[in-house]
């Protein structure tokens, strides 16, 4: 990792070349490795390390981007002279007001030393744990462990400086026979809290008990969703209609409808970075702090998520705090959603 200060002067550096009447920058850095297996077997592990600087040049009304991952006093002179092209280029936006200006952002501990120092071995001791399962079983298994370490740096001619670094682990298995098949995974910050034996467990009493599938009539059945299945529907729903861009232009299905019911009742859905029990991140990619926003309490439609360009658009709006790296054109995306848990004979159960 290059540390705070080394980006804060990576930034410094570009804001010195730059020539625009203002301009952002958006430091990525990451090292991620990854354990990949298939057929009961380990078959490959492969890291990679990199860093990228995008640059955000706004000239008049006019806005440019342009990236790269060379961090050398030439190569970032090049990024911004290109960025400033681009805009030169463009069209003016009228309804574009201006870059976001500094505010203080929460600072959250995201970082565990476990993942950020997770070797190769450790990694295949756990794999290990899934493949014996699987062999004893007569099935065969594939799916892939990762960790990676990641820090972001966002700055801007304004003012706007936040960092923030943090781990993540990954761990996901398929497990088949000729006829059926099983999956499940976890993702932590921490990797001590992955349990690859019951990940293990959980993949294999699927895959046996779905072998022999036989039909079944058409008709109205009760469906039970696992976590996973819940999950991707509620992002495609933050992603198709959450956000503010889909609202103003007509696409969501909360357009007209804030304060109205557009769920059953047991349905509360919202989205939180700070909230350690997701993968917290305290700003968005123009440096705005992330805010928690209720969008859907009890089945009401309550709100959405803002960028500083949505935000613009609505006098006595801000931005929330959800806004993606430019350039974006699908807005900003509730991107740590949460759902309100219910409960089945007492037991509680939340998707994340």
């Amino acid at each position: 990792m290059l540390g705070e200060r080394p980006l804060a002067e990576i930034a410094d550096r570009i804001f010195a070349a730059a020539r625009a009447n203002q301009t952002e920058v958006l430091i990525h850095s990451q090292q991620e490795q990854l354990t990949r297996f298939a057929a009961n077997t380990i078959h490959q592990n492969v890291a990679e390390t990199n860093a990228s600087v995008r640059v955000r040049s706004v000239i008049g009304k006019k806005i440019g981007v342009a990236s790269g991952n060379d961090l050398n006093e030439a190569a970032l002179k090049g990024v911004v002279e290109h960025a400033e092209a681009v805009a030169r280029f463009q069209q003016e936006n009228p309804e574009f007001r201006s870059l976001p200006g500094p505010a203080a952002v929460p600072s959250i501990d995201a970082y565990h030393t476990a993942t950020a120092e997770c070797n190769p071995a450790q990694r295949a001791a756990g794999v290990r744990a899934i493949l014996r399962l699987s062999r004893e079983n007569g099935l065969s298994a594939a799916g892939a462990f990762a960790t990676s370490l990641e820090e972001i740096g966002v700055y801007n001619s304004l003012g706007v400086a936040a960092y923030h670094r943090g781990t993540t682990a990954s761990l996901m298995s398929v497990i088949m026979s000729e006829d059926s098949s099983g999956y499940a995974a976890a993702v932590s910050g921490d990797v001590s809290d992955l349990d690859p034996e019951e990940i293990g467990r959980v993949a294999v009493d699927k895959a046996l008990r779905s072998q022999k599938p036989s039909p079944i009539e058409p008709g109205a059945y009760t469906v039970l969703l696992e976590e996973e299945a819940v999950a991707d529907m509620v992002f495609f729903l933050g992603y198709l209609g959450l956000g503010a861009l889909s609202v103003q232009e007509g696409r969501s299905f909360m357009t007209h409808r804030l304060g109205q019911q557009v769920t059953g009742e047991k349905i509360t859905i919202w989205d939180d970075g700070l909230d350690p029990a997701g993968l917290a991140l305290p700003f968005d990619f123009e440096g705005v702090p992330r805010q928690s926003v209720m969008l859907i309490e009890n089945g009401i439609a309550k709100g959405v998520v803002y960028d500083t360009f949505t935000a613009g658009r609505e006098p006595g709006s801000e931005s929330t705090g959800h806004s993606l790296p430019a350039p974006n054109t699908a807005g900003p995306l509730p991107i740590h959603l949460h759902m309100a848990p219910g409960s089945d004979e007492g037991r509680d159960a939340r998707v994340d």
